[in-house]
């Protein structure tokens, strides 16, 4: 997400996040229908090599396909800020 950050301008960041989590959302259902047939297909052992194999695409991809950021800085609607941890510690919550 942060390196998505830094390849969008602010203001398609919104949607590019949305994309991202919209994308874990399918990813998660797809999980739930497919794996009976993987596992039927592969085995366990074979669904976890698969996604061994997987994590090195997604690395080769992320290393030799995305660009990298020209500029990498502080994004307010994506990062937590260091001096806004105080703040928070120092608001009183009142209970009614």
């Amino acid at each position: 997400m942060a390196l998505t950050a830094d390849l969008t301008r602010e203001e398609h960041r919104t949607k590019a996040m949305a994309m991202i989590g919209i994308t874990i959302g399918i990813t998660f259902s797809l999980s739930l229908v497919l794996s009976p047939l993987l596992n039927s297909v592969l085995g366990v052992p074979g669904i976890f090599a698969m996604i061994g194999v997987l994590a090195i695409i997604a690395m080769a991809v992320v290393k030799f396909v995305i660009p990298d950021p020209a500029i990498t800085r502080f994004h307010s609607d994506t990062e937590a800020g260091h001096g806004h941890f105080g703040e928070v510690l120092r608001t009183r919550i009142c209970c009614v």
